[in-house]
């Protein structure tokens, strides 16, 4: 079957490949969420780290996750209600209570000064976990300029810029890790989402590159690639309705990527690709028939 000048696929692996593609996003179904489950606990102990996006979502599921795993936290995001709201939670579960930090990563200005601050209360950073993130759900062509700079400040420059402040002095030590939330999208364009994966392509090749260099300072960087996610990030998504729509309610639970998260930075995994085969089967065509995907995705928007 004719796909684009001078490329044909099998017509067999065509429809098993687009079959794969229509597959539900939910993973299959595993045990429930356990916490402080894992023989990579000890890595944990005393830890100092910083997260970002930490009110919500993912960001909250790592803070109760490595809470009890020993880590000491500190939460960031842009309300402070939600992260007292979160902070109260690991209290509860009878955990010490994480310092909170009230910071916008995208706004870059400010970054230096809020790294700084979380330097001096948590003595220093020895993970820094990157998980706040903005979505969307609109064409290119109706994107404006301020949202798709939103989405990239967001996404990813606020990554690189949290990362540009601590990293010094994980070198300095000679002991760091840098962990990023991205995407599967990453590594594949679908329709309405070209900011977001614009945004998750660049986290992919900065932080690649990025772990290449200080590889040998005893600094470590994992990129973790999920695929959809159950929190309500895509109701704040820019061109949203505010509703999570069908295939986030399908994803996993946020509880669940935690943990695989925490198991795979105490291994130094450097990339955690978390996504069910649809996802998979995507990024493959994307790597071995790009024209495959291609058609696929056309055929989707």
């Amino acid at each position: 079957m004719p796909l684009s000048r001078g490329v044909s696929i099998p017509l067999s692996l065509l429809l098993v490949s687009t079959a794969a593609l229509r597959l539900p996003a939910r993973r299959a179904a595993s045990a429930p969420p356990r916490m402080c489950a894992s023989d990579t606990d000890s890595y944990w102990q005393g830890k100092t780290c910083l997260i970002t996006g930490a009110s919500s979502g993912l960001g909250a599921a790592l803070a109760m996750e490595l809470s009890s795993r020993g880590a000491t936290l500190m939460l960031s995001a842009r309300r402070e209600d939600r992260l007292a709201a979160v902070a109260d939670g690991v209290t509860a579960r009878g955990h010490p209570r994480p310092a909170v930090l009230t910071m916008d990563v995208a706004d870059l200005d400010s970054l230096e000064a809020k790294a700084t601050e979380a330097q001096d209360a948590l003595g220093h950073i020895d993970v820094l976990l990157c998980s706040a993130g903005i979505g969307q759900r609109t064409s290119a062509i109706m994107t404006s300029a301020e949202a798709h700079s939103a989405i990239m400040r967001t996404n990813f420059e606020g990554s690189v810029a949290l990362t540009r402040c601590v990293l010094p002095s994980m070198v300095d030590r000679s002991q760091g890790h840098i962990v990023l939330v991205s995407s599967v999208q990453g590594f594949f364009g679908q329709p309405y989402r070209s900011s977001y994966a614009a945004s998750k392509a660049a986290v992919h090749g900065y932080f690649d590159a990025l772990r290449a260099e200080v590889a040998a300072s005893g600094v470590r960087v994992t990129t973790v690639m999920p695929g959809y996610i159950a929190t309500d990030h895509a109701a704040s998504a820019v061109g949203g309705d505010g509703k999570p729509d069908e295939n986030v309610a399908k994803g996993v639970p946020p509880e669940e990527l935690a943990i695989e998260i925490a198991d795979a930075v105490a291994k130094g995994t450097p990339e955690l690709v978390s996504a069910p085969l649809n996802a998979r089967v995507a990024i493959w065509l994307r790597a071995c028939w790009p024209s495959g995907l291609f058609w696929y995705m056309a055929k989707k928007a």
